[in-house]
């Protein structure tokens, strides 16, 4: 026999997975590796999702291309499909985020002076991508925000 409270922790769990951010990252840029470890660290509710785009090609079903997804990290609600990227997306993850809360207000203070999409387009571009050795040929090698 199912009690109430089981039900209730059902509908829940079922509530968190369509209601989980996923963020689309550069797997071959170390940088953004260690920051997806991090964050799943830190996601003690199971709130996001975090895959790369040059594993995962499901970012097309959001009607995100291949170009706009090699430059910014996205982040897409998968319960209202909202959509973000560079700096926004920072702020969209910091706000699922409890422990990262308190981030908030900083966050939205860099944005409104101007700071954070100046700063997270720098990272961006400058981010070191390294293919996975049995997927690239021998031209592969290591460089800049290359897609």
């Amino acid at each position: 026999m199912t009690t109430g409270t089981h039900i209730e922790q059902e509908n829940s769990a079922a509530r968190r997975m369509r209601n989980r951010l996923v963020i689309y990252i550069d797997g071959y840029c170390e940088r953004c590796n260690r920051v997806a470890r991090l964050l799943t660290r830190l996601d003690r509710a199971g709130a996001l999702s975090i895959r790369s785009f040059r594993h995962d090609l499901s970012y097309s079903g959001y009607g995100i291309s291949l170009r706009d997804v090699s430059t910014r990290m996205f982040v897409v609600d998968s319960g209202t499909l909202a959509q973000h990227h560079g700096f926004r997306a920072i702020e969209a993850i910091a706000r699922r985020l409890r422990i990262l809360w308190v981030s908030v207000p900083f966050l939205w203070l860099v944005r409104r002076l101007g700071a954070g999409a100046k700063l997270y387009d720098w990272l961006a571009d400058n981010r070191l991508i390294i293919p996975h050795p049995g997927q690239c040929d021998e031209t592969c090698s290591p460089s800049k925000n290359e897609v």
